[in-house]
């Protein structure tokens, strides 16, 4: 049995997308979360007005309960799921009873079109919003995109196959979620039910993108509500960006913290939602399930679905607070799952990481046009060493965390000739990378390193015309790695090496024998050569001038009637050159 980190996911909202485009502020200090999560149970009546003034005594005047973040965004937009999976079993601790029943509403909309109905008291212009928004979603998503249909109910509400949203009060700084609910008993899967909760204070204008997400979280509980959290938030943004393509939170906000840590797991994520690098590490990790559907699916998000089908395992689901339980064990796991997809098209997870990590420095500045589609506005990978080629041999050492990636820059400076790039890592584990070149306009060339075990080099031959190249090196294929265990301490180091290659001159063809050299004639060839073919008789000169001079290569009976002739010509020449001729 294993438990989910947390089963209700949220999704950071900026106020303004003017917000987005300044430049990151300083991140304010953090202030205490768990006053304002007790405020929010007791506005939507799942904790009573008894137990909540009690609690949230202890938490402002003795500083009880556990110190919980929430990072602070630009505009003052905070998620909230990982601080109420820590919240709510130290308020289950305090014998405060949290009701599973949703918020209290008072009107309803239901969509025409699909099984939504979004939930809600006054907010008569967000709800309608939010339930365009949710039809939207459902035809990108599940009719396109063929993700599961969702389940919603299992508390005091019938389970039945449907999206119930409901807009409610999450406190000033929180944007939404998505909550499982129970148990599907009519299904084998580790499915669950869930339900949408929007903030009241939601901008009419952020309901797309929200919605979009926040919907994603139900579909993936409708596979596996069980799956692990390292891929909760990264492929739902993958889904939210591929349905807007407009959208910057990836770019602008989320992005940049990851391609700042290359060198961390592909599958990171911040439990305490502070640190380096900070839960903005996850929603950036959006850009390798975008990999994916780019390289595998056209660009489309049925892939995204096709792979969380693929994470589905039999079983009974426990919902525990805000985290979930499987009565069997995940396997198989994301990357399970990922790999088992990736083989049907010709790859495999470890093929695709390692191109992945390639991809990422084909960004900003450096786009080609060729690799992510609008990959000119994504953040530049962080550079772990620069190199100038005139300064030949390079020889280093770097560590690296369990499926990530360093990038190295080599400028070629005045340097044209041929390179060998070495890669040598810990025995323990398994290497990739890849030799990037940027020619002028042409796109970016990739040379992949050819690993045996541990060791794998590269040749170029010439840079001539070679603007910019980037070694990628990759560590992967090591013993018992699952994303499930969250390890993220273990750094493995490898050292590479970068010297001058001339490539060897290739053997031109073998030299063929002259004809008139063939076996018959190496028998009449006596003696010294004197540079003339010795089985080949030079023309006599007559007494008026020297002959021929040529040399008989043909000794066929063909040739010698044909020479025959020539030395009728040659004396019929001369009799007719005398006088009175």
């Amino acid at each position: 049995m294993r438990t989910l980190l947390a089963s209700a996911a949220c999704f950071v909202l900026l106020a303004t997308v003017a917000s987005v485009d300044a430049a990151p502020a300083a991140r304010p200090s953090q202030p205490p979360v768990l006053a304002d999560i007790i405020n929010m149970l007791e506005s939507q009546g799942r904790i009573s007005h008894t137990d909540a003034a009690r609690v949230r005594r202890e938490v402002i005047e003795r500083g009880a309960g556990p110190k919980l973040a929430a990072e602070v965004l630009p505009g003052g937009a905070r998620c909230l799921t990982q601080a109420m999976r820590q919240a709510l079993p130290w308020l289950e601790s305090q014998g405060v009873q949290v009701m599973r029943d949703p918020p209290v509403t008072t009107n309803q909309l239901t969509s025409t079109k699909y099984p939504i109905r979004v939930n809600y008291n006054t907010e008569d212009a967000l709800a309608k919003e939010t339930l365009a928004q949710l039809e939207a979603s459902w035809k990108a998503q599940i009719e396109d995109g063929k993700f599961r249909v969702p389940w919603t109910g299992g508390d005091s509400v019938p389970l039945s196959q449907a999206i119930y949203a409901y807009i409610s009060d999450l406190g000033a700084n929180y944007s939404g979620m998505a909550e499982g609910i129970a148990d599907v008993p009519s299904t084998p899967i580790c499915d669950c039910s869930s339900r949408l909760i929007l903030n009241t204070s939601l901008p009419t204008k952020s309901v797309a993108e929200v919605a979009s997400h926040e919907m994603n979280h139900m579909l993936q509980f409708a596979a596996d509500c069980t799956e692990s959290y390292t891929s909760s938030e990264n492929f739902a943004v993958a889904v939210q960006s591929l349905q807007n393509p407009a959208s910057v939170y990836l770019t602008k906000m989320f992005l940049p913290e990851f391609q700042d840590y290359p060198d961390y797991p592909v599958d990171y994520a911040s439990m305490t939602q502070t640190g380096t690098p900070s839960y903005y590490y996850q929603f950036g990790s959006a850009l390798f399930p975008l990999f994916l559907a780019e390289r595998y699916g056209e660009g489309k998000i049925s892939l995204i679905a096709e792979l969380w089908d693929a994470f589905v395992q039999d079983g009974t689901v426990k919902i525990n607070g805000f985290g979930n339980t499987c009565s069997n064990p995940n396997k198989p796991n994301w990357f399970d799952g990922t790999d088992a997809v990736l083989k049907t098209k010709g790859s495999s997870f470890d093929e695709a990481f390692d191109e992945f990590s390639a991809w990422r420095s084909i960004t900003g500045s450096f786009d080609d046009g060729k690799h992510f589609m609008g990959g000119s506005a994504f953040a530049e990978v962080a550079i772990a060493a620069t190199h100038g080629l005139d300064a030949l041999p390079i020889k280093a050492d770097l560590d690296l965390h369990e499926y990530g990636s360093r990038h190295i820059v080599l400028e070629p400076k005045t340097y044209t000739g041929g390179i060998k790039v070495s890669v040598a890592g810990d025995p323990e584990a398994g290497w990739g990378g890849s030799l990037l070149l940027w020619k002028g306009t042409a796109p970016v060339e990739r040379v992949v390193l050819k690993f045996n075990k541990e060791k794998g080099e590269a040749t170029v031959d010439s840079l001539e015309g070679t603007t910019r190249a980037v070694l990628v090196v990759t560590q992967k294929n090591f013993e018992n790695h699952s994303p499930d265990d969250q390890v993220y301490d273990v750094t493995r180091t490898f050292s590479y090496a970068v010297d001058g290659y001339t490539a060897p001159v290739e053997p031109g063809p073998e030299p063929q024998p002259d004809a008139a050299s063939s076996d018959d004639s190496a028998t009449l060839q006596d003696g010294p050569s004197t540079g003339q073919d010795a089985a080949a008789p030079a023309a006599e000169d007559s007494a008026g001038g020297g002959g021929c001079g040529c040399r008989i290569a043909d000794r066929s009976p063909q040739g010698l009637f044909a020479v025959s002739l020539l030395a009728l010509a040659i004396a019929w020449s001369r009799r007719r050159a005398k006088p009175g001729l």
